[in-house]
């Protein structure tokens, strides 16, 4: 048996970890929406046209998905349903101060 030989790589696992590096960045982007809401709420003092509800159905929604990549033990999908629940936690306190 040759053990100077390391064993070959696995391309696929490589492909995935790329992937997977790349998944979590355009999860953090897609949760950037979150982010320039609340900088317009805060930057106007203003929550008039903001829907309490529908940031309330995607914080559970967004609460959910992250349990699930707990679940599965997926980091891109935690890291991206973490950065969102920020998103919209700031979101619904604004909404809250300045409705």
């Amino acid at each position: 048996m040759n053990t100077d030989n390391p064993p070959p790589e696995n391309k696929s696992f490589n492909k995935m970890s790329i992937y997977e590096k790349y998944v979590v960045i355009v999860g953090i982007a897609g949760q950037s929406m979150h982010y320039i809401q609340a900088y317009k709420i805060y930057s106007t003092k203003s929550a008039d046209d903001i829907s309490m509800l529908a940031y309330l159905i995607c914080f559970f929604l967004l609460v959910n998905w992250m349990i699930y990549g707990f679940v599965k033990r997926a980091p891109a999908l935690i890291i991206a349903e973490f950065v969102g629940i920020f998103g919209v936690i700031a979101i619904i306190i604004g909404t809250i101060f300045y409705s």
